[in-house]
């Protein structure tokens, strides 16, 4: 399951922000309640190509539509 983007930045300036508290993994992460393994992951991330959006997921398409499944 994905974190909400907003907790993702979140994450960065606890973390490594130059203005934030810069605290540890464990310590975001119960704050944030979410793993330390998440939170090691988007930091990782950050540091990559600063960018924290989703990034396109390969599978198989929808064989429904929205509406088809509301139906």
């Amino acid at each position: 399951m994905s974190i909400p983007i907003n907790k993702r930045y979140e994450i960065v300036f606890l973390s490594i922000h130059e203005l934030g508290p810069k605290m540890s993994n464990n310590s975001i992460s119960k704050i944030i309640e979410c793993s330390t393994k998440t939170v090691r992951y988007w930091l990782k991330r950050f540091k990559e190509n600063k960018d924290l959006n989703e990034l396109n997921r390969s599978g198989r398409n929808r064989c429904t539509s929205k509406s088809e499944d509301k139906k």
